[in-house]
């Protein structure tokens, strides 16, 4: 029995040993991965979008000259700061941020997104966090340990699942579909404004469990001063865009929700000089343009889009306080 416990720990320390070198290589891998070329924009881009699905659907940069969108469903505004923060580092070109500012963007409801790993939040954003931020969303589940491990200390898991590994070992360019947080501009098509669908949604926006009104977030309006500081600080204009809503959603809204959202607008302003806001909720324009009620298809993201390029590259005087 000894000498079979003595075989079992020498088999245990020469793997634990032998697994070391091989977590450091991962470790480099995924450190030199998230600053590689596929971060860094041509010179001419200076205006970076960010937000989650609102924006995503609605600006396309092919239109925004000089731009990159990099919004991702479901984003809220505790991961647009520190994935901002990490491609305004790399891109010191960078002049404006456009990120979308509506009433839902500042609801508890975003929470979730945050410390209920919907839609697997952590296993995403995990690579741009620091050490802090992790701090503040760790927990037990696999969800979170597996790719913390993976992430912070170079845990050899789901090699076959790992892109960015691969690329390495076959000295091939990275892409942006690698990185699961990087976000785009999202070309919907069709037209989907049914009342039951509408009324899901602004449910799902402004009211919790319960049935009463979700109230504001507090993480979310930290988080929104933080992206206002981290701009201001780097000299950075922030255009806090709110994209077009269908009036049937716009009318569904708790009027305690609009109240909420121009204090905070009100308040963010006051503290933040280098902030400008281009409102388009109620922008005039068919239904047809609607992928639903809070989301453009294709030609609503060309409307969209244009009017940006406008009153970003032209009268100024547009984005108004």
């Amino acid at each position: 029995m000894a000498k079979f416990i003595t075989k079992v720990f020498i088999f245990l320390l020469i793997g634990g040993v032998s697994i070391i070198p091989i977590c450091r290589l991962f470790n480099k891998i995924y450190e030199n991965a998230i600053c590689s070329d596929i971060f860094h924009f041509e010179p001419r881009t200076t205006i970076l979008v960010v937000g989650d699905s609102h924006v995503a659907t609605a600006v396309n940069s092919a239109i925004l000259k000089s731009s990159v969108n990099i919004s991702l469903n479901g984003e809220n505004y505790f991961y647009t700061y520190y994935k901002l923060k990490h491609f305004l580092k790399l891109n010191p070109q960078i002049n404006t941020v456009v990120m979308g500012f509506s009433p839902h963007n500042v609801m508890k409801s975003c929470d979730l997104y945050t410390y209920d790993n919907k839609a697997n939040r952590w296993q995403m954003y995990l690579p741009v966090l620091d050490d802090f931020s992790r701090e503040k969303i760790a927990c037990l589940k696999m969800s979170y340990v597996v790719p913390f491990l993976q992430y912070r200390y170079g845990a050899p898991f789901r090699l076959f699942q790992d892109s960015v590994v691969f690329r390495y070992l076959l000295r091939q360019k990275y892409q942006k579909y690698d990185f699961a947080f990087y976000g785009g501009f999202e070309e919907r098509s069709g037209n989907n404004l049914k009342p039951t669908h509408i009324a899901w949604k602004v449910a799902s926006h402004f009211v919790n469990e319960n049935g009463s009104y979700t109230g504001i977030s507090d993480d979310m309006i930290h988080y929104l001063g933080e992206i206002a500081a981290l701009c201001q600080a780097k000299g950075v204009r922030l255009v806090l865009f709110g994209a077009p809503l269908e009036k049937q959603y716009r009318s569904g809204m708790p009027q305690q929700a609009m109240i909420d959202y121009m204090n905070v607008k009100q308040e963010i302003t006051t503290r933040y000089g280098n902030i400008r806001f281009l409102d388009l909720s109620s922008l005039d324009i068919p239904e047809s343009f609607y992928y639903d009620c809070d989301h453009m298809n294709r030609d609503g993201a060309r409307v969209v889009s244009e009017i940006l390029f406008r009153e970003l590259r032209g009268k100024k005087e547009g984005l108004n306080n």
